[in-house]
């Protein structure tokens, strides 16, 4: 709840810290500037996207209303923001214990590819262009 709403309220407050119900909108700048980080590294073209926890915190601390981000604003997130969790695999420590943030790879465009990735029908739309390229160096 935002403080204007509990101006509503007319009972059971009396004594209360409010700042227990009181939204923050610090975390909610904080979990979008997350989320474009993480956006970015998804889609960075690697198959297993990861980033150390560290260079995570940096990156969102560069991000507008990221100021404040740290390992536990990022452990809320991931609990707490549905985005976040579709976005993040897991966090784990490697042998030398350096914490690394797993990011599910972007879901696949449907349809049939083939060996190298590329959309199946790719091949056949090469020869066709590389066709009319010869037609129209013909002409």
């Amino acid at each position: 709840m935002r403080y204007k709403e509990f101006a509503l309220f007319e009972a059971g407050i009396d004594g209360e810290d409010l700042s227990a119900y009181v939204e923050d909108d610090a975390d909610h700048e904080a979990d979008a500037a997350l989320m474009d980080v993480l956006r970015r590294i998804q889609f960075s073209g690697a198959k297993m996207p990861k980033i150390t926890v560290a260079a995570l915190i940096n990156l969102v601390n560069n991000e507008p209303g990221g100021e404040a981000f740290d390992k536990t604003a990022l452990e809320k997130a991931k609990s707490n923001n549905d985005g976040v969790k579709q976005l993040i695999k897991n966090i784990e420590a490697d042998n030398n214990g350096i914490e690394y943030v797993f990011i599910k790879p972007p879901e696949p465009i449907a349809g049939e590819t083939n060996a190298d990735g590329a959309p199946a029908d790719a091949e056949k739309s090469a020869s066709i262009v590389s066709g009319m390229a010869s037609r129209a160096a013909g002409a």
